[in-house]
Formats: C-alpha cells, structure tokens, sequence
C-alpha cells in the first residue's frame, strides 16, 4: 500500500513539472512582444528668448495752431470749394463757415457748394485745440467757370491782364496816388446822441487773441453800448453786405455803382448786425446803416453766444476798415484820408474819448472791462495800475499808431 501511494506521487510530481516545462517552452518560442521606451529625447531650450513687440506709433506731432492753415481747392465743374488743414491735429473744436452762405461744419474737411457767382470765397475755420482757440482765414480767387467772366484771377494768384494785385515783395506806402476817391466823414458810430466808447483800440496797436501770437490791429476798433447806431463813413453806394464768419456782417461801401463792380478800394463797417440798408442804396456819411455786433473778441465765435469771458460785460463793438483791393486786402489806417472839413472835428472827438477812457472811474463795468481787456489782449496799452495810456506822442499819425499798411496776418507791410 505504501508503495502505491508513492507511485502516485511520483506520477503527480512528473504531471506538474511537465506541464511546467510545457508552459516554460511556449513563452521562449513565442514571446510576448513589449513596448520599448524610446531614450528621452532633451527638449531644445534656445539660448535666448525672442518675444514679439509691437513697432510703437509715434505720438502725433504737437503743432502750434500759429502753424496750421487752410488748405483748399476748387472744382469748376461741379462747383465746390473743398478745403482741409495742412496739419493732421487733434482739436476738439471745428467750425468751418463762409461768406458764401450759411452753410457750416464740424468736420474735418469742408466741401462747399457755390451756388451764386462769385470771384473770391472767403473760408473761416474756428479752430481749438485743448485752450488754444484760434480763428484761420483763407481767401480763395475762383476761376471763370464760378464767377461767369473771362480773364479771372487764377488759383495761383496771378491775374491774366493787368489788375491791382502788387508783386511778391513789392514795397508798399500809404496810397501812393495821392488820395482815394472818397474820403471819411464820419467816425462810423452815431455820436450825435452824446455816446463815447467804452474803449477805442487804434490802428497799428499791438493785440493778441493769444499772447504767445502777437499781431497789429488793423482796423480801428470801438467798444460801444448795446445798441448803438453803425453810421456810412463815407458818401457813396452799399457794394456788399457779406455775412461774416461771426455770424454777424460788414457793409462795404465805394464811391460809385461802378467802382463796386471793380474796386480798388472799399470801405467798410465790420462786425455789425440789424443792418438796415440794402445792396446798391445810395447813402450818405453818418447815415446809419446797422447797429454795434455782440462779436466775441475772445474769438471769432457767432454773435449771440454768451459763453466768451469778454460777452459777461455786455458792450459790442464795430471796426472801421479802409481796404485797398486784392484778393488778401491791405489795410490802411483811414483816419489818413478824413475830409478836410470834418478833419479837426473827428479827430478832437477821438482825442477826447480816448481821455474819457483813460480816467474811467474804477469799479464801474465800464473800468472792469477795460481792465479785463488790457489784460487780455492788449500788449503796449499795459500800465502798473491796470488803466490804458494811449501815449499819443508815439503815434506817426493822429489817431494812427502806425502809418504803415498792414497786412490780413496782422503785420505791417515794408515801405
């Protein structure tokens, strides 16, 4: 019996070690395949680090408003005047105007239509940027295809035939023909009713809208009350009646109907407003053709807005112009060219208002305007105690502070 059983485990024990060779042999000659790890790779790590920047945009140029201008041309065929800025600048304020119409814009360019024949467009633009405000100007000859003549001023500014334009650099000298055709009667305000400006600014007086630009006045300026009548200073015929960048107007006046057709010179009464004459009436000095403009001399804005610091005080003014031709009129100081009888008389008059002012009883509106004034915007009338000395005794003319023609920019022209 104890042999059978060890018989039986002799078998088993040969069973299980041949089943596990069998097992053993199978995984030698079939091998189960296995994933090999690639050998790592080290990532590439350059030796300097590139980042993408942005090329920066240069900040826009800062630009004095003394430098920009307006640039315009015109086309004949579909009648339009456009004109832009020389200068790429950012103002906050854009008001462009004619005297060729109402019409107005705050855009950045100015596309005006002409609808009437005209031979010049006179283009304003009110200009801000941050404090700075200033008024430009550009008077713009339009071709015969605008004013229905022949022989018009070119867009170059040079005429075709003979005209009363001078030369570049040509030197100028009070009218050098002797006289204009018609000489001044009337100061240009009605002083019959006992009024005397507030403040009277002379030609040739060195003025600034803005100190860093100073510049001549260069048409005789008086600061009136409310109201009062604009008077002809001259005999002669209403020639025009423009609307003025200020919304206000000038009447400009010649001797005669036909020397309004081609003047060589004008006279006018600038910056007023309830004009009661008409183009072509005939009229006389002293006559009263308008009253006194609320124009802002801060700058040009329209009339009737309050919002200007010199507004507050309430007076307007209006200015008193002899202009010799041109496409860009020169100036002259027309109390050159007052009518021998009435000379003596004027002049005292002026002589006599100018006194008024400069012993103006302090704390009154008509003191504190002065004094804001002078303060503001007039640079050789400045004296210690604030009140105007019109040292008369500088002056090369009665009431003239200067003799010399003065230009639109506001400078004097050489001799």
């Amino acid at each position: 019996m104890k042999l059978k059983v060890i018989r039986l485990l002799l078998l088993s024990t040969a069973i299980v070690l041949l089943v596990a060779c069998g097992r053993s042999a199978d995984s030698v000659s079939s091998p189960t395949p296995t994933k090999t790890p690639l050998p790592s790779t080290p990532m590439f790590t350059p030796s300097h680090t590139f980042t993408s920047t942005p090329t920066p945009i240069p900040p826009p140029e800062l630009v004095e408003l003394s430098d920009v201008a307006i640039l315009c041309e015109s086309d004949e065929q579909s009648k339009v005047v456009l004109c832009s800025i020389s200068h790429d600048i950012d103002a906050n304020q854009r008001k462009w105007s004619s005297n060729a119409s109402e019409q107005w814009s705050d855009t950045r360019d100015f596309a005006l239509t002409i609808e009437r024949q005209m031979e010049v467009v006179e283009i304003h633009l009110e200009l801000c940027v941050a404090n700075d405000c200033r008024t430009l100007k550009k008077a713009v000859e339009l071709s015969a295809g605008f004013t229905g003549k022949s022989g018009a001023i070119g867009s170059d500014g040079e005429t075709s035939g003979k005209g009363n334009m001078r030369g570049e650099g040509e030197k100028h000298s009070p009218i050098e023909d002797g006289l204009p055709p018609a000489l001044i009667k009337s100061l240009g305000y009605d002083f019959s009713t006992g009024v005397v400006p507030i403040l009277i600014v002379d030609y040739g007086t060195l003025t600034h809208t803005d100190s860093r630009h100073v510049e001549y006045n260069l048409q005789p300026t008086f600061v009136l009350p409310a109201g009062t009548k604009v008077t002809a200073i001259i005999d002669g015929v209403v020639c025009r009646i423009p609307k003025l960048y200020s919304a206000d107007y000038s009447v400009m006046m010649s001797p005669s109907t036909e020397q309004c057709d081609s003047p060589k010179y004008m006279w006018e009464m600038e910056h007023v407003i309830n004009v009661i004459v008409e183009v072509g009436d005939r009229v006389r000095a002293g006559q009263p053709v308008a009253e006194v403009s609320n124009y802002s001399y801060e700058y040009s804005d329209p009339q009737g807005n309050q919002s200007r610091p010199d507004r507050k005080y309430g007076f307007d003014l209006v200015e008193i112009g002899l202009l010799e031709g041109g496409v860009t009129p020169l100036h002259h100081c027309p109390w050159l060219y007052i009518d021998p009888s009435y000379k003596e008389e004027l002049l005292e008059m002026m002589a006599e208002a100018r006194k008024s002012i400069e012993t103006e009883t302090a704390g009154t509106p008509n003191s504190e305007y002065i004094r804001y004034f002078l303060e503001q915007h007039i640079t050789d009338w400045e004296t210690p105690d604030g009140k105007p000395l019109y040292n008369t005794t500088d002056y090369q003319a009665p009431s003239c502070k200067v003799t010399n023609i003065i230009g639109e920019d506001g400078m004097p022209v050489p001799r």
